[in-house]
């Protein structure tokens, strides 16, 4: 079971990318309280956040009308938010919502995605959480996995492995960039590679 919500209509919020991080930390520890007090329920939650122009408004006919919006920004979120299953993570934002955030909150830059159906790439981030909440062990695991990816991405794959063995026993996100740099060590990408993750499903 599934929602979606949006921000900035019918009336326009400069904090639009702040109030959906908001709305989403405050789910993601409402549910832990909840799963602490249920050990045996199953409350796991995704989010994908995009920050981008949709058309919104009244749409459909005369039998059915419903006040939404439409188009690839829509679109972008709702992959992201399955996104968040490869890597393990809760929240996963785009870069053009995170720069929208400003330096109120943590983030960790995962990978450089093209989803299915898309020609240009999207940067993605996991929300950590809001700055001076983050324990200094989780900043540094990040800063490792963020070292690791661009090694990655200069194509020095057995280095951005070797970074990533720290991390990788309790990491989703790590294991799941370790798998593929071990796979380009073995079939290393031709020269039209550029460093981004193709999504082959929706």
């Amino acid at each position: 079971m599934g929602s979606w919500l949006f921000w900035g209509a019918p009336e326009a919020m400069d904090d639009h990318a702040v109030q959906a991080i908001e709305v989403e930390l405050r789910a993601t520890e409402w549910l832990s309280g909840v799963s602490a007090d249920h050990p045996a329920a199953d409350f796991r939650t995704r989010f994908g956040i995009h920050t981008g122009p949709v058309l919104i408004g009244n749409i459909g006919g005369e039998e059915r009308l419903n006040y939404t919006c439409i188009g690839e920004s829509v679109n972008l979120a709702s992959r992201i938010e399955g996104l968040n299953k490869v890597f393990g993570t809760r929240i996963m934002i785009t870069g053009q919502t995170e720069a929208a955030l400003g330096d109120g909150y943590q983030t960790r830059q995962l990978d450089t995605i093209v989803v299915k159906g898309a020609t240009e790439s999207t940067v993605v981030y996991e929300v950590l959480g809001r700055t001076g909440q983050v324990s200094d062990e989780a900043l540094r695991r990040a800063r490792n996995y963020e070292e690791a990816l661009n090694l990655y991405r200069t194509r020095e794959f057995v280095a951005a492995a070797t970074r990533l063995e720290t991390i990788v026993h309790d990491d989703p996100a790590a294991t799941h960039l370790s798998e593929r740099c071990r796979q380009f060590v073995s079939t290393p990408p031709d020269e039209s590679w550029d460093g981004a993750f193709r999504l082959v499903a929706k």
